[in-house]
Order: structure tokens, then C-alpha cells, then sequence
């Protein structure tokens, strides 16, 4: 299984970082992230070690090119598109990451959110299926279905809302901002 790991460049917590890691160990995964500072760094550092083994693969950030600021979104779309499942550190401030959870919920590959007040777990995740604009869906529009999430043990029952509600606030800014990048593509001609 490919599962990406990534978050937020203030991730509070190193050490939850590595001993996720450490459990990945011995089991059939390979590691895919970005090329952030934080938990992205980490990640790298930390899979490639002899005690957890694992192979990291990377995607960079052309901050240089063409798109420039917005080539952080892009490597997140890149993130998203070369796993499995993924699995989020987020420091619940982080636009970057929420982005990141966005995209992979979207995907239907969202595994677990780990914030500084527990860990979020989607349940029954139907995510929205590809329309006839995508080049992913041949078969054209199909139906919207909401995603489900688990109340999880670990968070209290106030902080659960308020990450949820920090998530959909930014999803609505990313929504604006997928538009711009796109609008920003075409433009400048960067094929996808």
C-alpha cells in the first residue's frame, strides 16, 4: 500500500510523528509526502531510518515555475493522486494540510486526521465521484453522496466540532482558489 503522511509545517508533536512511524515497521507500506518542513521532513528523516525501513517517495514543490505560491497546491493534488490512503498530522491552522484532507476526502482515501486534540477518523467514507469534466470518470456525472465521520473516542465532543468547522472553512477558501489556480493554468499553458 502507498499511504502518504503529511502535515502541517507547526505541527506541535514530533514524537506522535515518529511513533507512527515506528508502527508502520514491518508491514507492506511504502511512504509518499511532500517536500515541506515539519511533518514532511520528518517523515522522510524518519521512514528512511534502519529502525522503521521504509521507502519514502517525495514530491517537490516547483515554487520556481511557473505557478509559483500556487505550486504548493499542486504538489498536494500530486500527494493525493499517488496514494492509497493518507493520513493527515494537522495543526488545525494549517491551510496547506487542510487542503491536503480536502482532496483526500474527496478521494475517498482520507485514513485518520491526528490533531493536537486527537484524532479524527472518517466512517463510511463515500467521497464525491468524478464528473464528466474530470478525465478520471468515462462514464460522465454520477450522484453526490455525503461523507460520514465518526465521533472519535480521543477528542472531546467541543474540540471534534471545532476542528471539523476550522476543516470547512477552508475547504470554502480552497474551493475559491482551486478556481484561481485553474483559471492560472490555463493561462500560463502548464499542462496537467
Amino acid at each position: 500500500m502507498r499511504l502518504a503522511v503529511v502535515g502541517s509545517r507547526d505541527y506541535p508533536n514530533k514524537t506522535v510523528v515518529w511513533e507512527f512511524l515506528q508502527s508502520l515497521k514491518g508491514k507492506d507500506v511504502s511512504l509518499v509526502t511532500g517536500d515541506a518542513r515539519g511533518v514532511d521532513d520528518w517523515v522522510l528523516k524518519g521512514g528512511e531510518r534502519a529502525e522503521v525501513g521504509l521507502t519514502v517517495e517525495v514530491f517537490k514543490a516547483d515554487w520556481d515555475g511557473p505557478l509559483k505560491k500556487a505550486a504548493g497546491f499542486k504538489r498536494n493534488e500530486e500527494v493525493v493522486k499517488h496514494c492509497d490512503k493518507l493520513v493527515a498530522f494537522w495543526d488545525v491552522a494549517s491551510s496547506g494540510t487542510a487542503h491536503s484532507i480536502r482532496l483526500a476526502l474527496m478521494a475517498g482515501k482520507l485514513a485518520k486526521v491526528v490533531t493536537p486534540f486527537g484524532t479524527l477518523k472518517p466512517e463510511g467514507q463515500t467521497a464525491p465521484q468524478a464528473t464528466e469534466s474530470s478525465p478520471e470518470s468515462p462514464e460522465g456525472p454520477s450522484q453526490e453522496e455525503p461523507v460520514k465521520v465518526a465521533e472519535p473516542d480521543d477528542l472531546p465532543a467541543n474540540q471534534h466540532a471545532l476542528v471539523w468547522n476550522r476543516l470547512d472553512t477552508q475547504q470554502k477558501h480552497w474551493e475559491n482558489l482551486d478556481e484561481r489556480v485553474s483559471l492560472l493554468e490555463k493561462e500560463l499553458g502548464v499542462k496537467k
